[in-house]
């Protein structure tokens, strides 16, 4: 089992991406914006962090900058563009 952050300004999409992966046995953790995943990042350790590129209140590229201030834990990029 692994602890999956998730991270997604579409909330629906954020949900349905930490439900696929408790089916296959991870504990996911949504996010739905940059500043509530770095401060979940902060607070919490990860095995992987799966996160879309385009968000709202910034970018993807925030998220694996934070993640790499605090750990080396993967960082996983999904996007629809």
């Amino acid at each position: 089992m692994a602890r999956i952050l998730c991270v997604d300004d579409e909330s629906h999409a954020a949900k349905l991406k930490c439900i696929i992966l408790e089916t296959a046995g991870h504990q996911a953790t949504p996010a739905t914006s940059v500043s509530e995943a770095i401060a979940l990042i902060e607070a919490n350790r990860y095995d992987v962090v799966v996160t879309d590129w385009r968000l709202r209140d910034a970018s993807g590229r925030d998220i694996v900058v934070a993640v790499r201030k605090t750990s080396d834990t993967p960082v996983v990029v999904i996007s629809g563009y």
